[in-house]
């Protein structure tokens, strides 16, 4: 029998959403400085499947924090699949946590990872059983993850940004070829300014050189990610018609409508800028043409005028969202205001 321990985790699947999903993956990266720091101490250690999935253990006290990732695909992002903190019990370290009842097919799900090895060795063994994706798909993250030095860590962030960049230059000419006249220089300045806040973004949360940290190049990839789901659906050719859907405005600004006869639901959730500023504001607007109105009620708690937020609606998938007295319901540097386009439904 070899003297190597055994780490263990197992959970239960937690009820997994866009929102509350995109909101944990950034959580998840701003509580976690240690898995991206560029000087890698005794006590880190950072490991790779390969340039998909990856593993930092990091000791905290008499346990170790981990941070298990895996990258499915260039045009789709990150699945923090766990982060939590081993427990020594015995001859083992675990890691234990139930979320509120979530069935299939009538059983409860059950999560299991299994983690052969010490930290810091050359090499773990993985065996996983029932991890699934945000895209709610199982997968399989056995096999050998190898200890990586820094430069390696950097270098295989740096190839995940370059596959899904690729993507994304395919994306940009697809959509411009669909487009005709003025709309396409629009949507070349567009991009020249979205490249421009994707940089910024990213040398924000990565410390200097930037380039020279994987935590610059997972940033890049993450806004990547979401432009070419929004290039996807500008101009309209790809997605479902009808008001009800999904739209995004590519800066962190989702749009979801829902339409009851002359009524329309609707919800603006908002993630703005390097700091993550949120918001949302939600009601029933009155619809009547190509417009549809909504005043918030008078409330004791206010301190101000109620809220009005008017949606425009232009081409058959754009949304112009206009909001009047809405700065309580989102932090500082979060707005609600612009044009979102319909990505519900998109076709790749």
């Amino acid at each position: 029998m070899s003297n190597q321990q055994t780490i263990r985790f197992s959970a239960q699947r937690p009820i997994r959403n866009a929102v509350t999903w995109l909101v944990c993956c950034i959580a998840v990266l701003l509580i976690s400085p240690v898995a991206r720091s560029e000087d890698t101490e005794e006590s880190q250690y950072f490991y790779g499947r390969d340039n998909a999935t990856e593993l930092v253990l990091t000791k905290v006290g008499q346990d170790w924090r981990f941070d298990l990732q895996h990258y499915s695909n260039p045009d789709d992002f990150a699945d923090p699949i766990r982060v939590g903190t081993l427990k020594k019990s015995n001859d083992s370290w675990r890691f234990e946590v139930s979320w509120p009842d979530e069935k299939i097919a009538g059983k409860e799900y059950h999560e299991a990872v299994e983690i052969t090895g010490t930290p810091g060795d050359a090499s773990l063994q993985f065996q996983t059983k029932g991890i699934r994706t945000h895209r709610d798909s199982e997968i399989d993250l056995g096999g050998k993850f190898v200890l990586s030095s820094n430069p390696e860590y950097i270098k295989r962030a740096r190839s995940r940004f370059d596959a899904t960049d690729s993507v994304l230059n395919k994306t940009y000419q697809v959509t411009k070829s669909e487009l005709k006249g003025p709309a396409v220089e629009a949507l070349r300045q567009k991009q020249r300014d979205w490249i421009q806040y994707r940089n910024q973004f990213a040398e924000f949360h990565a410390p200097d050189p930037p380039e020279s940290s994987a935590e610059y190049w997972d940033r890049s990839r993450e806004t990547t990610v979401e432009r070419i789901h929004f290039l996807r659906a500008y101009s309209g050719a790809h997605v479902a018609k009808g008001l009800a859907g999904e739209y995004r405005d590519a800066y962190g600004g989702v749009l979801t409508l829902s339409v009851f006869k002359s009524d329309l639901a609707f919800s603006v959730e908002v993630l703005r800028g390097p700091t993550g500023h949120g918001g949302d504001i939600s009601g029933v607007a009155r619809l009547k043409g190509s417009t549809a109105y909504f005043k918030a009620k008078a409330s004791e708690e206010s301190e101000g005028p109620p809220a009005e937020v008017t949606l425009t609606f232009r081409e058959g998938h754009i949304v112009r969202v206009d909001t009047k007295n809405a700065r309580e319901y989102g932090g500082m540097g979060a707005y609600f205001d612009g044009d979102y386009y319909k990505a519900g439904n998109a076709e790749k």
